[in-house]
């Protein structure tokens, strides 16, 4: 969070008082599915076959950062949970 605070120009420590002194660490890799074309053969699981993917799902409230690697899917929602955005 300190280079997220200097990549925008705000004091190094900006963020602490929202970690301090109670903290949460969550790292989750996620693989979003696939359904334009043909889902390559690496987003099966290679033990047991099945599509790693994720169901509808809230992201941590703090920092989301994502790369679609170009694959269309993907779409949010606002307050209304049934209005989604590509």
């Amino acid at each position: 969070m300190r280079l997220l605070a200097i990549g925008l120009g705000l004091k190094e420590n900006y963020f602490n008082a929202l970690f301090i002194p109670k903290h949460l660490s969550c790292l989750r890799l996620i693989n979003y599915p696939v359904h334009n074309f043909e889902i390559p053969g690496d987003a099966y699981s290679p033990d047991d076959g099945v599509l790693l993917s994720t169901a509808a799902h809230r992201d941590s409230p703090m920092l989301t950062l994502l790369n679609t690697f170009d694959f269309e899917g993907l779409q949010v929602t606002n307050q209304d949970p049934e209005q989604f955005q590509d």
